[in-house]
């Protein structure tokens, strides 16, 4: 699979694409397949704005997401917008602008395409196709086995087997870091190191920040406590800290319903997986597929996120991309039956209209021949109530109305 994006003289600026009929339709299959099973569990879908105000919509947005972001002037107001970024915060601010019962579920799905600048050299895609849903109002383990359940479900019924979701908790990381007196700087080196794995960087940035030497020994280990549920033991003797011992908890129960709804196969403990330790309050998971060799999506527990446009509820989500899960979709042979014409009808253009339609009342795609029409599929030559039908390569055959139309039932 790839994007048409450098044909010669009809090229299009780099890091959006063109999608051609095939890819095209697979790209719609693979959102309606999703949907429909965000749709079965309750998650119904929502259609936020292309644009939104960027000083509103940036109470819901870490500083690099803002910063990134496609802004354009309102030409009415000569207010700052900014190109959709993030669909989660939409969502917040849409749940936060109707002042949702807090106390209550608020299930949605979405299908939305978001737009990031990024470097040149990075090869990444500036559009990016996400299908999404996000769990409004409770909180606790029920609703974050509820939309990592649908998660792994939605991955399985796409037809996806080799695929691991790796969870962390930023509560945990969050009270292990506690009185590191860390800048925003330094945060954001530790969480590119944590995520790389990487505890010589860990090492010396917070050598570097006066940290003591035993409490640089633990924060360094973080990155490595990886595999199933083995690992709480090993987390546990890290702290004897409540809040980091709670966060554990919680998870631990989370890992063991999952296992418990036959789930368990697809979880894997990583307690180095953080994400964004400004936007996520809990749980957060990354979707890895080892064929793919990147992450196919992921989310987390974002309970500050709603509170940001004045309404506080608890919240979580997940969102996928949708181009990684087509290329993972492909890779492991789940491939779609191609989407072609049944029937080239040709004939007075009345009869052949009346015929085409019958075709595709009953469920078939059938076209009124054109001009420079060169089907390789089957042809339907009419004149009244004379019909004939023939087959790529064969002989016509004289049948009826009915009769073509009764295979599509």
């Amino acid at each position: 699979m790839s994007r048409v994006t450098d044909l010669p003289r009809t090229a299009v600026p780099q890091g959006v694409a063109s999608f051609l009929p095939d890819l095209a339709d697979r790209k719609r299959q693979v959102e309606e397949r999703l949907l429909g099973t965000l749709g079965r569990w309750g998650y119904r879908e929502v259609i936020p704005p292309l644009f939104e105000y960027l000083d509103v919509l940036a109470h819901g947005l870490v500083p690099e997401t803002v910063a990134r972001g496609y802004k354009v002037e309102d030409r009415q107001d000569g207010r700052l917008m900014v190109l959709r970024p993030d669909v989660t915060a939409q969502v917040a601010r849409m749940a936060a602008a109707r002042k949702d019962d807090p106390h209550t579920p608020h299930r949605f799905g979405y299908a939305s395409n978001v737009f990031t600048q990024v470097e040149a050299h990075r090869a990444r895609p500036r559009e990016m196709f996400q299908v999404g849903a996000e769990l409004l109002g409770p909180g606790g383990v029920a609703a974050d086995v509820e939309i990592l359940a649908l998660l792994i479900t939605a991955l399985r019924e796409m037809g996806l087997r080799e695929f691991v979701v790796a969870m962390g908790q930023s509560r945990f990381f969050h009270a292990i870091l506690e009185g590191l007196e860390l800048d925003a700087d330094g945060e954001r080196e530790l969480t590119q190191a944590m995520r790389r794995k990487d505890g010589t960087s860990i090492r010396a940035l917070l050598g570097r920040a006066g940290v003591a030497p035993e409490r640089i020994e633990t924060v360094a280990r973080i990155p490595y406590l990886i595999g199933g549920t083995e690992v709480f033991a090993a987390a546990r003797a890290l702290t004897r800290c409540a809040d980091a011992l709670a966060a554990l908890a919680h998870l631990e129960k989370v890992v063991a319903a999952l296992t418990a709804c036959g789930l368990g196969d697809h979880v894997m403990v990583d307690l180095g997986e953080i994400r964004d330790m400004s936007y996520y309050t809990g749980i957060v998971f990354e979707v890895l597929v080892p064929a793919l060799g990147t992450e196919l999506g992921g989310g987390g527990r974002y309970d500050d996120l709603v509170g940001r446009f004045g309404h506080p509820m608890h919240a979580t989500g997940f969102a996928l991309d949708v181009e990684r899960l087509m290329e993972a979709l492909a890779r492991a042979g789940e491939t779609a039956p191609p989407v072609g014409i049944d029937y080239v009808v040709h004939g007075p253009v009345a009869d052949a209209h009346r015929v085409a339609q019958a075709l595709r009342a009953a469920g078939f795609t059938a076209v009124v021949g054109l001009p420079g029409e060169a089907p390789d599929t089957a042809v339907v030559s009419v004149d009244g109530d004379a019909i004939t039908r023939t087959d790529a390569g064969g002989t016509p055959l004289p049948v009826t109305l009915a009769a073509l139309t009764h295979a599509a039932r």
